[in-house]
């Protein structure tokens, strides 16, 4: 059931998304184009005015694509499950946690695609690409193996640096997840009230962020008492004086704070689930 859902939200949700990213990959060319312009002394007074609307217009597009993004994350959770159609969904023959992955997936989805096709835009517009040949593409691919063989010379490993780099990926899907959970959860909650759901929604929301910012404040506060952020501290400071010690550094950090993020997101989804198997006063 999970696939027919997540296959029918793709659907619902491509008619508005597919011609948002369309627009702004076609801002980013046009930027592109005008920059090389402007860089040339291209066209006249009205002209070079126009490609400057049009970086502008670049800029503004890549908020307006994670704005759309992000509204559409919200919208499509808060119409499909907790407005009139959650009265259809919560009678198809599915639960709730299929409900919520489809909605978390698609996001999640277009979250990442929103981002790397800024990410590209973003190279494609600092990038004279018309004036780069094929050995500028090889030189700058031979520069990354360079800087890696130097990595491996001062010990580096490259299970070391694969570990990092999948992290780095985990924790952007895992952080997209999370970021869309905070928000269903708040809605959840909201909904739970008889009066006033959007206002109660935007207070969970806020409630949420207090909770985990006063226990993360908690648990580092008990740390420092029991003297481990010292330990902690002396530990990173004595790892950091070799090119190794600063790759297991990063894999430390940001594996702690992808498990952090995890937790977290367990909790959210928790609080989401138990929302969505009560009594919800959809309306």
């Amino acid at each position: 059931m999970l696939g027919h859902l997540l296959k029918h939200e793709f659907r619902a949700t491509g008619r508005r998304m597919l011609p948002t990213l369309g627009v702004l990959a076609l801002l980013g060319v046009l930027a592109n184009l005008s920059i090389r312009m402007l860089e040339s002394g291209f066209g006249g007074t009205l002209l070079r005015i126009l490609m400057g609307l049009f970086v502008a217009a670049f800029f503004i597009g890549m908020t307006v694509a994670w704005v759309m993004t992000l509204v559409l994350m919200i919208s499509r959770f808060y119409r499909n499950l907790l407005k009139d159609e959650g009265y259809l969904m919560f009678t198809l023959p599915t639960n709730s946690h299929a409900l919520i992955w489809s909605k978390l997936i698609v996001s999640t989805v277009w979250f990442l695609a929103t981002a790397l096709l800024i990410g590209l835009l973003m190279m494609l517009t600092v990038a004279n690409l018309g004036q780069m040949s094929a050995d500028d593409f090889n030189a700058a691919f031979y520069g990354v193996r360079e800087v890696l063989d130097m990595l491996y010379q001062l010990g580096v490993s490259r299970s070391s640096l694969i570990l990092l780099l999948a992290e780095l990926v985990v924790a952007s899907v895992v952080t997209c997840l999370t970021t869309c959970l905070h928000f269903y959860a708040a809605m959840g909650l909201g909904q739970m009230s008889a009066n006033h759901k959007g206002l109660m929604s935007v207070l969970a929301f806020i409630g949420i962020s207090i909770a985990f910012q006063i226990l993360a404040s908690t648990v580092f506060s008990g740390l420092v008492k029991a003297g481990s952020v010292d330990l902690i501290v002396q530990s990173i400071e004595d790892l950091a004086q070799s090119a190794p010690g600063v790759v297991r550094v990063a894999n430390s950090s940001v594996g702690s704070a992808l498990l952090l993020e995890v937790l977290q997101g367990a909790v959210l989804y928790v609080i989401t689930s138990l929302s969505l198997s009560k009594k919800l006063n959809l309306a």
